[in-house]
């Protein structure tokens, strides 16, 4: 009796609402979901009538449908869903509800308002990603049944997932406080290519010691011209000045090229 009751009213008084079930012109589609929806209604098939009204609302959301929707939620019992969906119809019908409408939408949203919990979810940091049972948290307070649990969730890049349930125990407001972690990143190791990328060339030694062993083998040239019995003094004295550099070069090149090898290791 009360569903009834609940539904004779609510379909009523969206007469003022709707008007001509096609005078928001839908598609003949969601209209065809709309008119099976209406005729389970009036057969007291409520379940079956909230599905094709909600059928039509998934091919466009309109506020004649959604009000529909929210009146067999609300006939069904589930008041939670009933406030969101009658609060969706405000939204859908800014500026072009009749005044009546809008007033006993206003009345059924403070009814519905006063026997559901109504949920705030607090984060430590701004802009986290919530969510009520998977369902992405566009507005707050969210309604609640008294004494069904639901679980809530917190994202954001750069933080931990935080999570929690909560059950409001009796009708009225409640909230939930969720902490974010910082991700602790770990240093990056280096791959293999970074590493080799920060290397000398494989081949860098070799030529080090290459030039070493040139240089060496000048020192040694200029060496034996300095021992040249035959080689005046001005040519021993330019032999002595070549070997001794072609040595310090020699030396050089072989501390290079064996640095060099032991950085490529």
């Amino acid at each position: 009796m009360l569903i009834r009751r609940w539904l004779a009213v609510t379909f009523a008084s969206i007469l003022c609402l709707a008007g001509t079930a096609r005078a928001q012109d839908l598609p003949p589609e969601a209209q065809a979901h709309f008119d099976r929806a209406v005729q389970l209604a009036d057969a007291a098939e409520y379940e079956r009538a909230l599905a094709e009204f909600e059928r039509a609302a998934a091919i466009r959301e309109t506020p004649k449908v959604v009000y529909n929707v929210a009146s067999c939620l609300r006939a069904l019992g589930r008041r939670a869903l009933a406030l969101a969906a009658f609060e969706r119809v405000i939204e859908l019908g800014a500026g072009s509800l009749p005044p009546a409408s809008r007033e006993n939408l206003v009345r059924y949203i403070a009814e519905l308002r006063s026997e559901v919990g109504l949920l705030t979810v607090r984060t430590n940091v701004p802009h986290a990603a919530l969510s009520v049972d998977g369902h992405p948290l566009v507005r707050q307070p969210h309604p609640v049944e008294p004494g069904r649990e639901v679980v809530v969730e917190a994202r954001r890049a750069g933080y931990r997932q935080a999570r929690t349930t909560a059950r409001p125990r009796a009708p009225g407001p409640f909230e939930v406080s969720l902490a974010l972690e910082q991700e602790r990143r770990l240093p990056e190791v280096p791959s293999e290519r970074d590493e080799e990328a920060g290397r000398p060339p494989a081949w860098s030694p070799w030529v080090a010691m290459g030039v070493a062993v040139a240089a060496a083998g000048a020192g040694v040239f200029f060496g034996s011209r300095v021992l040249d019995r035959d080689a005046g003094e001005g040519d021993a004295d330019s032999a002595a000045a070549g070997a001794t550099v072609s040595f310090s070069v020699a030396g050089a090149a072989a501390a290079s090229g064996v640095g060099l090898w032991i950085w490529r290791l």
